[in-house]
């Protein structure tokens, strides 16, 4: 759901870049397509297909019945790496997906996968603060962690509870452009109804489906950077929009060039936690380019300058 921005420009920044000659993958596209059939060469991929995504979205005002898109690859428990069976494709699009993805580490190691070398990854999120998860905490990397050691196929109980009591409307509304006053935000539901549609969530064989993340640009970054750190995020960041509206943009690219260090240092820190405690003029990619003793370890490199660098008199631009 998007809202408070030009959709038309979102799309066009999206598609920015992207080889048009080359086979595409759309991700849950449903009936409003960045990518469509008349224009590009893309496939389709949701959890449903077309026939189910009818049914289910029947009596929902905002989806467009008629517009919703075939599906050519199903998505199932095994993952949307088994379920495109060898196909790899130029261009990775996915629209207010990566939120809903139970493990997101391995989601990411997947598309990259998907991918060509050179290959985009291109996505829109939601941003926590725009929406109904204002008042759920940001989602740290060790959650993410967690999951990938947990290897979920579904959203995991903690994910449920905490999108079903935490989740709030502004003025009516679950989405929003601007400042929310906080005064102004309500809960959906009470905490006994929220704990009661838990439960039954939980005890049900079926996959239910809620934000299992809320996140904001610079918060994002700092889970790439710990991940990047351990050698699990394996593509480098290309670019991002910022915020407008409810969403910001990511673009992705795979580089089978690329090494540790460039992986880590193409993440931009400006705005996340991590930056307040070092110098503005700090470089990741200059402190590792200089101190080899460091990559060759995985150092953290602004750890590392924090407890030893510093004393150390290093280098780090």
């Amino acid at each position: 759901m998007v809202n408070g921005g030009d959709m038309s420009e979102r799309n066009d920044w999206m598609v920015r870049g992207l080889d048009r000659n080359g086979l595409a993958l759309e991700i849950a596209p449903l009936d409003k397509p960045v990518l469509r059939q008349q224009e590009w060469d893309v496939r389709y991929a949701d959890h449903l297909p077309r026939e189910g995504l009818l049914e289910k979205y029947a009596e929902h005002s905002t989806v467009d019945s008629a517009n919703i898109q075939p599906v050519h690859f199903v998505v199932g428990r095994q993952g949307i790496l088994d379920a495109v069976a060898g196909h790899r494709f130029h261009s990775v699009i996915a629209s207010h997906v990566i939120e809903h993805v139970p493990d997101p580490v391995r989601w990411l190691q997947e598309i990259h996968a998907l991918c060509v070398d050179g290959g985009m990854a291109v996505f829109a999120i939601p941003d926590r603060l725009q929406c109904f998860d204002r008042l759920r905490r940001p989602t740290e990397a060790i959650d993410w962690l967690g999951a990938w050691l947990e290897a979920p196929w579904r959203p995991a109980p903690r994910n449920v509870i905490d999108a079903l009591i935490n989740e709030c409307s502004w003025k009516g509304t679950l989405t929003w452009a601007g400042p929310a006053m906080e005064s102004e935000l309500t809960h959906n539901r009470q905490p006994t109804l929220a704990l009661q549609m838990a439960l039954e969530a939980v005890r049900s064989a079926d996959y239910y489906d809620v934000h299992c993340w809320a996140v904001r640009p610079p918060e994002l970054f700092a889970i790439f950077y710990v991940l990047a750190v351990l050698d699990l995020f394996p593509f480098e960041v290309d670019s991002y929009r910022d915020t407008e509206g409810n969403e910001f943009l990511l673009r992705l690219r795979r580089n089978d060039a690329s090494t540790w260090v460039s992986r880590l240092s193409s993440i931009p820190l400006d705005g996340t936690a991590v930056t307040n405690a070092i110098p503005e003029d700090f470089s990741v990619r200059a402190y590792l380019d200089q101190n080899a003793d460091l990559v060759a370890a995985r150092v953290d490199p602004i750890k590392h300058w924090l407890e030893y660098g510093r004393n150390e008199n290093r280098r780090y631009t």
